[in-house]
This record gives structure tokens, C-alpha cells and sequence, in this order.
């Protein structure tokens, strides 16, 4: 195997991230098809490559704090042990001053008790806020329905009237055209009777004038 067949890898940026095992595996393979690493080197070539990101991650966040620190100190920032020294202070007057911890301590409960107290009257207010709105919702719900179940029966009813009269019209029509229809069969009816009742008396005029041709 080559002598450091994966410092590139390590060189280019991947020391100040934790190489994950499955990353690890894919460089493996890419290093076993170039021929850098053995196939049965691979779980081992796998395992350094993984404890060797760690460890320059470890130091490189090692190297990240300390630079933090330094800077801290010297823009005269309170640490951490800083603040523990003022805890202890703190906690040394405290343990002097006996009634003063006890009037904390109630002032402390009082605050509690207000603050409580306060959540619960915003809860219910949320509550009654809530349930108002829930009920106007559903009041306009309900009216929405209303509405729209009055909007339908109007609509029903127009539409009844119209088909009404539309029906109304219609027999109306129909009985003129019925009426109308009599007449001129009345009309034709008399016309043909007049016809013959002429026809006849035609024929009894020619029948009267031939028989008196005869006699004379």
C-alpha cells in the first residue's frame, strides 16, 4: 500500500469536519479501483482514515477554543470560572445575611404566586377569548345556512312560479289553438253544406227547365 494513500483527502478541508463511516467506505473504494489500497487492507484502510478525521477534528476544535479563550481574555470578557467565583461571593453574603435570604425567599414566592397567578388569568382569558370566538364562529355558521337555506327556498319558489305560468301560458295557448281550430272546421263545415244545399238547388233548376223543354 502506498505510504499515505488518503492525505489528500485529509488535506483538502475534510480535517475540520468528522468523516462519517460511509464516506470513509466510499473513499476506500475509490482508492481500491486506483489500485492505492488492497481489498483486504479496505476495513482497516476504512477505520484508520475514520480515527485519523477524528482526531484532527479533535484538534482542530481544541485549537478553535483556545483562540476563543484568548480572545475572551484579552477583550476582558467574563469566563466561566469568572462566574462561578462571583456565584460563590454571592452565595458566602448570602449565607451571612440569614433574614435577608428568608425575605428573598418570600419575595421570590410572592413573584411566583403573581406570576401564577397572572398565566392563569391569561389562560382564561385565552379560554374565553377562544370559546367566544368559536361561538361566533358557529353563529355565523348557522346563519350562513340560514341563508343559504332561505336563498334555496326562494329560488324553489321562483322557479315554481315561473314553471307555473309557463305551464298557465302554455294550456292558454293551446286553448286558442284548440278554439281556433273548431272555428275553421266549424267555418269549413258550412261552407260544404251551402255547397251542396247550392249544388242541389242547381241541379233541381236543370232538372225543372229540361222537363218543361219536353213538354213544350
Amino acid at each position: 500500500m502506498a505510504e499515505n494513500p488518503f492525505k489528500r483527502y485529509l488535506d483538502t478541508g475534510m480535517a475540520f469536519s468528522a468523516l462519517t463511516q460511509a464516506r470513509a467506505e466510499a473513499i476506500v473504494k475509490d482508492l481500491v479501483r486506483s489500485g492505492e489500497v488492497q481489498s483486504e487492507q479496505a476495513q482497516s484502510t476504512v477505520s484508520e482514515l475514520v480515527d485519523r478525521s477524528r482526531r484532527n477534528t479533535e484538534r482542530f476544535v481544541e485549537s478553535v477554543r483556545a483562540e476563543v479563550r484568548e480572545q475572551v481574555r484579552s477583550l476582558g470578557l467574563a469566563t466561566q470560572d469568572d462566574i462561578a467565583r462571583l456565584e460563590d461571593k454571592i452565595g458566602a453574603v448570602t449565607t451571612a445575611s440569614p433574614s435577608r435570604r428568608a425575605a428573598g425567599r418570600k419575595a421570590a414566592s410572592t413573584r411566583q404566586g403573581a406570576t401564577k397567578k397572572a398565566t392563569a388569568t391569561r389562560k382564561v382569558a385565552g379560554r374565553k377569548a377562544a370559546a367566544t370566538r368559536t361561538a361566533k364562529k358557529s353563529a355565523r355558521t348557522i346563519a350562513g345556512k340560514k341563508a343559504a337555506v332561505t336563498r334555496a327556498a326562494k329560488k324553489a319558489t321562483a322557479t315554481r312560479k315561473v314553471a307555473g305560468r309557463k305551464a298557465t301560458a302554455t294550456r292558454k295557448v293551446a286553448g286558442r289553438k284548440a278554439t281556433a281550430t273548431r272555428k275553421v272546421a266549424g267555418r269549413k263545415a258550412a261552407a260544404t253544406r251551402t255547397a251542396k244545399r247550392s249544388a242541389r238547388t242547381v241541379a233541381g233548376k236543370k232538372a225543372a227547365a229540361t222537363r218543361a223543354a219536353k213538354q213544350a
